[in-house]
């Protein structure tokens, strides 16, 4: 939680508060900045489950965890780390935007991505590197796209 506060909210304001109010200042925080901290893991994050904004690039993580409880969430940036594989994603409801370029993820299923996503960003992970990638992942999310279409209109019917 210490590093939390001091990254992210203004350092003349923490001098200012108590243990507990810099405690419910951190717990409020929508946007997280801990890029280029040399992290290598996502725990501790759960406090912060209000974000919607959260910045971990340019760290050490090995593996997506402990966003089980960030329904608000809608940005995500986990670029130049050490990912092997998009795990613990496809729950995130309100995820819009993704940057996972410069990892080690060597496939991405669509079915471990979010159906809310608007743009993702794999750039520079083995996974380009088959040609017909791009393809792949386009036509899989375009299927769940009109399978999701289909079953809201099925639902209200």
């Amino acid at each position: 939680m210490r590093l939390i506060a001091e990254r992210c909210l203004d350092k003349a304001e923490l001098e200012q508060l108590s243990a507990e109010e810099s405690a419910e200042r951190v717990i409020g925080l929508t946007h997280l900045r801990l890029d280029r901290l040399r992290i290598g893991s996502m725990d501790g994050l759960e406090l912060c489950n209000g974000a919607t904004h959260i910045h971990l690039q340019h760290n050490l993580l090995r593996e997506i965890e402990s966003l089980d409880f960030f329904n608000a969430l809608q940005f995500l940036v986990l670029a130049h780390n050490q990912l092997e594989a998009l795990d613990g994603l496809a729950h995130l409801a309100t995820l819009q935007y993704l940057d996972v370029s410069f990892n080690r993820i060597a496939d991405a299923p669509v079915q471990k991505l979010p159906t809310s996503l608007k743009a993702l960003d794999l750039h520079d992970n083995p996974c380009c590197e088959s040609p017909d990638y791009r393809a792949r992942l386009i036509a899989g999310l375009e299927r769940r796209t009109r399978t999701r279409t289909r079953t809201r209109a099925g639902a209200g019917a």
